[in-house]
């Protein structure tokens, strides 16, 4: 019964504490992309991105039922884990999602809650039908959103995805390809 109230109550305090950080940035947005520049971060995109996490996480907490799980998917891109070079706040944006991905991963993973980021490279402009340099990835072809990144969004998603959480998967045809990811 201990058991039972203090899973309930630390989760109203761990919503309370989310939902109240989650009002804080939408209230306060111009006072925290000032707090975050002071520390060194200069991407605008990513106070939306914390809103929408910090929303998130306590609505899929306490959605849970008995036995219940939830999945958590976030989009990064490869920009930042290449350092592609004239996007500096975009790839900092987007490494930033990778670092929240990680860190939500551990504070719900008690709860069933997985979380995960799919960096996909994939053709979502018509680089097919345009005169574009060819794809220099091991698979030497684009990816295609609906063949290639689709099925990796609907794995993450799937129960055969419950023990992989805090994972970047990049869906990229071998762009890059190294064992630290």
């Amino acid at each position: 019964m201990l058991e039972f109230y203090g899973y309930w109550i630390s989760t109203a305090l761990l919503s309370a504490l989310y939902l109240a950080s989650a009002y804080m940035y939408a209230t306060k947005k111009q006072w925290v992309r000032e707090a975050l520049t002071e520390l060194g971060y200069r991407a605008n995109n990513l106070v939306p991105f914390m809103i929408i996490v910090k929303t998130l996480g306590p609505v899929e907490i306490l959605s849970l039922r008995e036995g219940g799980e939830g999945r958590i998917i976030n989009f990064g891109s490869m920009a930042g884990t290449v350092g592609l070079a004239g996007y500096g706040p975009y790839n900092m944006a987007k490494e930033a999602v990778r670092a929240l991905t990680r860190t939500a991963a551990r504070e719900w993973g008690a709860d069933k809650i997985t979380v995960n980021n799919v960096l996909p490279v994939a053709d979502t402009w018509g680089a097919a039908e345009k005169e574009v340099p060819p794809p220099t990835n091991a698979l030497a072809r684009f990816g295609s959103p609906e063949d290639d990144i689709a099925p990796v969004m609907l794995f993450l998603a799937s129960k055969d995805s419950q023990f992989i959480t805090g994972y970047s998967l990049t869906p990229d045809g071998g762009a890059i390809i190294d064992s630290a990811r």
